[in-house]
């Protein structure tokens, strides 16, 4: 064992010897702030857990019972199962493919398939975490970038990031594109967009996004402009497997209307139905979890995109603005507050707006109570996005 650990450190210090002081110093605070909040979301789970769900058994067994929700045991099965075409579990077909590939990878070093889903969270909300601080640090100084990634770790639907979701990992990819194509890393932005559009169908924003950093750079060659053609491959290996598994290459979409009744409408339509729910429905949970909440995560989207049009860079605009639209263009999105957390420029904008160290304590304040609050009922089992 003692080999073992002086063999893991050598190895350890030739990779960060080739660092730069400054992005070690962004990799291990990202590093601390996302051990330590895991560390603080547990003593969350550990008694409200014990308190409310009475989970009265070891405490692997309740950190299994937290993270088991949702579209967590969707996840779990595609990771250990793949994707079927035969009774309930062909839904799953809705799924995009690339966490619970992750998942199945990383479980050959993991004791379970859970144990490999939360690895697999926990190292990609660091690199979130890192490349947020290098893509701030781009425009602005350490601070605003230390910042953004406090405000991004303290989101209120956060500990998703935490959580066996495809949140930290498609963020990472978005995160780590747009950097490496403001530093026009071409070749590895594309590479890392079209990772992004084989986790998440909204992935394939990244390809416009970086489209207008190539004409905001100036960028002429065509051999970097050739790039671009890889990035729509991430979706079309999703479009495959449908075609595969079920025959058609558009199942999912199927699947999302019968199954999970989503269909497209206008925008504002969601946000009229949304409005009129929340003055015609009785005072309950779910109104106040789907419908209110829903729509203070827009009005709050809306007034932080919109203070920074001025002065955010149009592709960062772009990409938010984007995403915002798609989201309410579904008709039934439960998790609205949830699927916000990819939208980068909200930390940069809160970071912004935060220059006073009596603002950002302030809300940095509120944003973790919330946070505490939402994740309580998580741990319950009642529905939190």
């Amino acid at each position: 064992m003692n080999l073992l650990l002086e063999k893991t450190k050598e190895r350890s210090k030739k990779i960060f010897r080739n660092f730069d002081p400054l992005d070690k110093k962004l990799f291990f605070r990202a590093l601390y702030l996302s051990i330590n909040i895991r560390i603080a979301l547990f003593i969350v789970a550990y008694f409200v857990g014990r308190a409310i769900p009475k989970y009265y058994t070891p405490v692997s067994e309740l950190i299994f019972q937290v993270a088991y929700k949702w579209d967590a045991r969707s996840f779990l099965y595609l990771s250990q199962y793949g994707y079927t075409n035969i009774g309930d579990e062909r839904n799953f077909l809705a799924y995009f493919p690339l966490y619970p590939a992750m998942v199945n990878i990383f479980h050959y070093l993991t004791v379970t398939y859970m144990a490999s889903a939360l690895f697999v969270s926990f190292i990609a909300s660091v690199f979130a975490g890192y490349f947020l601080q290098k893509l701030v640090l781009i425009d602005s100084d350490e601070e605003q970038a230390n910042k953004s990634l406090w405000f991004f770790y303290l989101f209120p639907t956060a500990y998703f990031l935490t959580q066996p979701y495809t949140e930290s990992l498609f963020i990472a990819l978005i995160i780590s594109s747009v950097f490496y194509a403001r530093k026009s890393v071409w070749s590895v932005a594309c590479i890392l967009g079209m990772f992004a559009c084989a986790t998440r169908l909204q992935g394939l924003v990244i390809l416009p996004t970086i489209m207008i950093e190539f004409y905001l750079q100036k960028e002429k060659k065509i051999s970097s402009l050739a790039w671009l053609g890889i990035i729509p491959l991430g979706f079309v290996s999703y479009l495959l497997i449908n075609f595969y598994v079920a025959g058609n290459a558009f199942e999912f979409l199927k699947i999302q209307r019968e199954h999970f009744f989503h269909q497209n409408i206008f925008p504002t339509q969601q946000i009229w139905n949304t409005i009129t729910t929340i003055f015609k429905d009785p005072t309950s949970e779910m109104k106040t979890l789907l419908q209110e909440a829903r729509l203070l995560a827009v009005i709050f989207s809306f007034i932080i995109l919109g203070i920074s049009y001025k002065w955010m860079r149009i592709s960062y605009q772009f990409y938010a603005w984007c995403q915002l639209i798609i989201l309410l263009t579904d008709s039934w999105l439960m998790s609205l507050p949830r699927y916000l957390l990819p939208l980068f420029p909200i930390y940069i904008v809160l970071a912004k707006l935060s220059k006073k160290q009596e603002v950002y304590q302030t809300m940095i304040m509120i944003s973790t109570i919330i946070m505490s609050g939402l994740f309580s009922l998580y741990v319950a089992g009642n529905w939190a996005f």
